[in-house]
């Protein structure tokens, strides 16, 4: 018969006699081959996932229901000049040009609120040097199931060329 490896998960417990003197003890092994397999399957998948949303031009984010940035693919910093890991964490408006803000507030209210599921809206948003890029966002409210409302937005924002 073929010896193949296999992962184990070992659970040991002491036995202990009258005194509370450790005497022995019990051990129950248990095959987690199929977990493991499961798990470095999903984790490949995460990696693929991610490789795509990374290689992707068009800024792919997600907001949490405070207008905070959650996730920014690598093209917002192409499109803007930010550093990633800086913005995540600080409200989006503060990255739309001032004359657009309360357009943008106004079109992420309403998916929180639960009036829209998607728009379209053309945005500037300032760059690090302080210029504005203009941008064709698709933002879309994802549902929350246990609680029933929208939760959070997730947009695509383009470049929009000629303007």
């Amino acid at each position: 018969k073929a010896r193949v490896p296999y992962w184990v998960s070992f659970e040991i417990q002491p036995v202990h006699d009258a005194a509370g003197v450790v005497t022995t003890f019990i051990a129950v092994a248990r095959d987690i081959s199929a977990e493991r397999r499961a798990q470095d399957a999903l984790q490949l998948s995460e990696q693929q996932y991610r490789r795509v949303v990374e290689q992707v031009e068009q800024v792919i984010f997600q907001l949490d229901t405070d207008g905070q940035w959650t996730f920014l693919n690598r093209a917002w910093h192409d499109l803007t000049g930010y550093d990633v890991s800086a913005t995540i964490g600080h409200p989006f408006a503060g990255y739309v040009h001032p004359d657009d803000r309360v357009v943008a507030q106004e079109m992420c209210a309403g998916m929180l609120a639960g009036r829209r599921d998607e728009c379209r809206q053309e945005l500037r948003f300032v760059t690090h040097r302080g210029s504005a890029c203009w941008t064709a966002s698709t933002p879309t409210a994802l549902s929350d199931r246990t609680i029933g409302t929208p939760a959070k937005l997730w947009k695509r924002s383009s470049p929009v060329s000629g303007m």
